[in-house]
């Protein structure tokens, strides 16, 4: 992961290119870019696109599970919006596509969290509405 992100991403985006997290096997970046998926198809050989739509031009079943490839969370739809709290609870907010949104809380339980939307995440991070409760969280960050 080290390797692809510095010797890759950060190579190519330079400033434009800034890891929003990184987990036990993923990294979360803000790339500013014209076209992100014509940049990943000049070097499709990095990448897992199996989970893109099949008629998405840079749709691939060849590299489908293989180790070191990377894949997006959300396939070939771009998510809009960041939300991260603190390590392992973040949301990634697709509106075009609600089931490819991803939400991680751990140390919530999955009945609560299932409750915890987009504007849910937001307003954990807006200073003028920061609450206390059930969360804990420190260095909130929000990119849309």
């Amino acid at each position: 992961m080290y390797q692809f992100y510095y010797g890759y991403l950060k190579t190519k985006y330079q400033d434009q290119c800034s890891l929003l997290f990184t987990d036990t096997d993923s990294l979360c970046c803000k790339i500013q870019t014209q076209d992100l998926y014509r940049d990943m198809g000049e070097n499709l050989n990095l990448f897992d696109t199996s989970n893109f739509e099949v008629d998405h031009p840079q749709y691939s079943a060849s590299n489908c599970r293989v180790l070191g490839k990377f894949k997006s969370k959300t396939g070939s739809i771009a998510p809009k919006e960041f939300v991260g709290l603190r390590a392992k609870m973040y949301s990634l907010h697709v509106p075009s596509c609600p089931s490819k949104s991803q939400k991680k809380a751990k140390g919530i339980q999955k009945p609560r969290n299932r409750y915890a939307t987009a504007n849910f995440w937001r307003f954990c991070v807006m200073p003028s509405r920061r609450r206390r409760g059930n969360f804990v969280y420190s260095d909130p960050r929000i990119m849309s």
